[in-house]
């Protein structure tokens, strides 16, 4: 049932520069269930910045697809992972979302665990069998945590390709976001959460969808204008982006580039970042094409399933977190340059009013899923066009000079769906791919 559905519905015909998505991806059970178990649970997937666990014994709380987790900084500095779920009658050993403990009890019956997920106590232990060895009952371990230079990954499967192959040409698009300030990057304390009515698919469109912007946050742009920042109209806005790009980078991953130097660029009067670091040293340190590349774009970076990284207007990360097929919950955290004066961090967060529920742009996105949500429901309109741009994507990583710091799969204006449409062929092969490793499982 899953494979047929899977080629009913998505339409991609080459010949005629044709890709439709039925709008059952986004509301069918059986094909959610199927990207959670794929997507998130058999695969990595981001859960927390190390700046969100610094000190020993911190803690964090996570969601890897239907699995609570806690993500925890032990005594000895190492970073793990473990259901949230005590082995005596299933409730949170762990309720608060970040913390720092030595060990969790859960509030049920009073097992005790310590941070490394040993069970440390039991209430009233004598009144179990003589061969009871609460050793043996501690938290389950999550198979693999791994950290990127700060952004920590786990994994429930053991096994599973390591974190730099899952990440793949992402990964250099990563590096750009640390090196391109003096000292790397920190996360600022506080999350901005709320939830949308929609499948989580759509917060990753529309993160690199640059079609969107002018028409749904046109207010914001309107307050733009009145703060002195002078924009074109509309027409004269696409023509502007035609240089800029939108890349396939494989794996899901996916990124927008606009081609300017991103430390000088900004909405806000006065400078927002920094750039006198920009000295010999730094080029050494970072090495000539890192150097070369964290001044000429800026960006915004998919690693899939769950992690985006937003250089505009406001620096942000933003986790993705399905909740059930038409409900999506959001975890959006202010990050800045490390080691830098107050005054500019003051005036980034200031940028920062954009994103969050209360924000400029977010609001705006939320009503278009809410939009979208109740759209999808149509059987006798259920096509969405994802051809725009079709016939005019580069295939050929060598025609483009940003490949010298990454090699891509196909590339794209930055308004068009060339995304799109990459990402709903993986996302079609993977879950066609799984179908068919289940059925061979069952005959074997």
């Amino acid at each position: 049932m899953l494979k047929e559905k899977l080629e009913q519905f998505i339409i991609d015909n080459p010949e005629d520069r044709e890709f439709k998505v039925n709008g059952k991806v986004y509301t069918d059970q059986e094909l959610y269930e199927k990207e959670i178990e794929l997507f998130f649970e058999k695969s990595w997937v981001y859960v927390c910045h190390e700046d969100q666990i610094k000190q020993e014994n911190d803690y964090f709380l996570a969601q890897i697809g239907k699995e609570p987790v806690i993500i925890t900084r032990s005594a000895d500095g190492q970073i793990q992972g473990f259901i949230n779920r005590c082995p005596h009658r299933g409730a949170t050993v762990c309720r608060e979302h970040q913390g720092n403990s030595k060990s969790f009890r859960c509030f049920y019956h009073g097992w005790t665990f310590r941070n490394n997920g040993d069970c440390i106590g039991v209430a009233d232990q004598q009144a179990y069998p003589s061969n009871f060895d609460k050793s043996k009952h501690g938290l389950t371990k999550v198979a693999k945590v791994e950290s990127y230079r700060g952004f920590v990954f786990a994994s429930l499967e053991e096994n599973v390709p390591t974190l730099e192959e899952h990440l793949g040409n992402a990964k250099p698009f990563l590096d750009v976001v640390i090196d391109r300030y003096a000292d790397g990057i920190e996360v600022a304390n506080g999350v901005t959460k709320y939830g949308n009515v929609g499948n989580w698919k759509l917060q990753l469109e529309n993160a690199l969808d640059y079609y969107h912007p002018l028409f749904v946050h046109k207010s914001y742009f309107d307050i733009v204008a009145k703060r002195g920042v002078k924009r074109e109209n509309a027409s004269l806005q696409f023509k502007e982006r035609v240089v800029d790009h939108q890349l396939y980078l494989g794996g899901g991953h996916g990124l927008t580039v606009h081609y300017r130097d991103f430390l000088k660029a900004g909405y806000l009067e006065g400078e927002l970042f920094q750039s006198d670091f920009r000295t010999p040293e730094w080029e050494e340190k970072v090495g000539p094409l890192m150097a070369k590349w964290t001044q000429k774009i800026s960006m915004h970076l998919l690693i899939f399933p769950n992690l985006l990284i937003m250089e505009g207007p406001a620096l942000q990360i933003r986790q993705i977190r399905p909740v059930s097929v038409d409900r999506t919950e959001v975890y959006g955290r202010a990050y800045y340059p490390k080691g830098q004066p107050d005054e500019y961090t003051s005036r980034q967060l200031a940028a920062y009013e954009f994103l969050g529920p209360a924000g400029h742009g977010t609001p705006d996105d939320i009503a278009a899923f809410e939009s979208c949500t109740v759209g999808y429901q149509s059987e006798k309109a259920p096509w969405n066009n994802l051809s725009r741009g079709y016939d005019r994507e580069v295939t050929d990583a060598s025609e483009l000079e940003i490949s010298e710091l990454s090699n891509f799969e196909v590339a794209g204006n930055i308004s068009d769906d060339t995304f799109l449409r990459a990402m709903f062929r993986h996302w079609k092969e993977q879950l066609a791919e799984e179908k068919d490793a289940s059925k061979k499982e069952v005959h074997a």
